[in-house]
């Protein structure tokens, strides 16, 4: 192989793996739970609630907490037993982030779930 066609070959496998890096970067920022994002780009919290649950735990936190964090844009149901949020569509029908209280108003589980 001359040097280049080598030094072509060595060019396109660096700007490939900028490219992966790139679009990896990219999919794991969008993942990332910022209230910003949460309240102003519904359709993609779906991407987020792993972070969130990783970054705030969720549980033992208390609705009033909870809300404040979250917000009340494209809330689903708001009760003294559950708090939910719409957060993306699957098949059709809307998925459902849902975060279940106990009697004193503390996060004791959550879940997803197509409604």
């Amino acid at each position: 192989m001359s040097k280049r066609k080598s030094l072509i070959f060595t060019v396109a496998i660096l700007v490939i793996i900028f490219m992966i890096l790139s679009m990896k970067w990219k999919y794991d920022i969008e993942r990332v739970f910022d209230v910003n994002k949460w309240e102003q780009r519904v359709e993609d919290r779906h991407k987020m609630i792993e972070s969130l649950i990783h970054q705030y735990g969720i549980i033992g936190m208390s609705k009033h907490e909870i809300k404040a964090l979250l917000g009340s844009n494209a809330m689903y149901q708001d009760n003294d037993e559950v708090l939910s949020y719409f957060i993306a569509y699957g098949m059709g029908d809307p998925v459902i982030f849902e975060i279940r209280f106990d009697e004193v108003g503390k996060a004791i589980g959550y879940s997803k779930y197509e409604s």
